[in-house]
């Protein structure tokens, strides 16, 4: 007969702690497999989101020309809003928020986020928080923090005509929801200096014209309304809709400017053309809708009374550009009109004109909300803040 045999106590404890040890080393490895594989999928999420980010920033520096430099850290040397201009027809341009095709990358350091402006969101507003209305769109996750993103530029030749700076983008960023701690990366490229090969470089040129720099005293600019009453030798420009509560009246304004001595002659090809101001004023309200017109006459004159402004207001060039939904301008801030270009083509390809002739450029209200308007200096209220013209041509 055959006799069972148990396990002795000793035997028993001693397989029960073997089973321990084994199961205790058993889920360490797994614990180390599942945080190593949550690290990977971490870093491997960061490196996509700016690693995509880096790509496209150098793909648009590398095909546009760097146009301008912002936010810079004078200790540091670094800058964190890069403007880009993309269009190979406009290579002076100083790349405002109404120019074409152009991309401005900036790094919000409040939201930890690589934004940007194209020409289809020009008005969004770098300073708004992810998900605010006008916010500008972020190229990198929500899931993923940028530390930092910094552009070294030569600063010598950003914005030259022919060479494009040595450029180098450093981006550091780590997951948002970090768990394991080793998640963070730097990533750096340096995008070589280069020759800009387009068909105008080294052709380009360029000229400013500040109004009000001629004989023709406070009478080089005007604005008036549409019924009767005209402001000349003001400290400002006035376009927009202004109502007079007092004598319930509207005033829809339009102003002109008088740009004297254009040194451009034919066959000169215009590549492009704008007017700059500066804000004399905070202006808010309601957005702004105007219309750019030029003058259809030979060389014209100083402003005289309103019978005069009327006439020559209504005798314009058939080409004509809206700039409409200006937005809230700040006092002693600068901005640009769209391109102006087919105006002053259209101009200067008249057969009356010759080169030293004046431009005269309307700047007229085209619908604008009530009590909606905007108003630059005029050289009388600060010369040096005085609306210029500028134009990018060759010859």
């Amino acid at each position: 007969m055959l006799k069972c045999k148990s396990f002795t106590l000793i035997e028993l404890v001693t397989s029960v702690s073997i089973f321990a040890i084994v199961t205790i080393v058993v889920l360490s490895i797994y614990s180390t497999i599942i945080t190593k594989h949550r690290a990977a999928v971490e870093t491997q999420m960061v490196n996509d989101n700016i690693r995509y980010a880096m790509e496209v920033m150098s793909r648009d520096i590398e095909e546009g020309r760097i146009r301008a430099l912002m936010d810079k850290d004078e200790d540091t040397g670094k800058y964190t809003t890069l403007a880009i201009n993309l269009s190979s027809k406009n290579p002076g341009s100083e790349c405002s928020s109404n120019v074409e095709d152009c991309l401005k990358y900036h790094f919000d350091m409040n939201e930890n986020q690589l934004e940007v402006k194209t020409k289809d969101e020009p008005n969004c507003d770098f300073s708004k928080t992810d998900g605010e209305e006008g916010d500008c769109p972020a190229i990198t996750s929500s899931n993923v923090i940028v530390e930092d993103l910094s552009f070294y530029i030569d600063d010598s030749i950003a914005g030259n005509d022919d060479r494009q700076p040595r450029t180098t983008i450093v981006i550091k960023a780590k997951a948002k929801n970090e768990k394991t701690g080793i998640s963070g990366i730097t990533l750096q490229k340096t995008i070589d200096q280069k020759d800009l090969v387009n068909e105008y470089v080294g052709k380009v040129k360029i000229i400013d014209i500040r109004e009000g720099t001629d004989s023709c005293g406070g009478y080089d600019d005007a604005y008036a309304d549409r019924g009767g009453h005209i402001w000349t030798e003001q400290d400002k420009l006035f376009v927009g809709y202004y109502y007079d509560a007092l004598n319930d009246v509207n005033y829809y304004m339009d102003t002109g400017m008088r740009f004297a001595n254009v040194d451009i002659s034919l066959p000169s090809q215009i590549i492009r053309a704008s007017i700059k101001f500066v804000s004399k004023f905070d202006d808010g309200g309601n957005d702004v809708n105007t219309v750019l017109v030029g003058e259809n006459a030979d060389n014209p004159g100083c402003f005289g009374n309103y019978d005069d402004f009327d006439s020559r207001r209504n005798n314009t060039t058939a080409a004509n550009v809206d700039w409409t939904g200006i937005e809230a301008w700040t006092k002693n801030e600068t901005y640009y009109t769209p391109d102006i270009s087919p105006i002053l083509k259209e101009i200067i390809g008249q057969s009356y004109w010759n080169k030293g002739d004046s431009i005269v450029i309307f700047w007229k209200d085209n619908g604008s909300s009530q009590n909606a308007f905007r108003r630059p200096y005029s050289y009388e209220g600060n010369s040096d803040y005085a609306p210029i013209l500028h134009i990018e041509y060759t010859e």
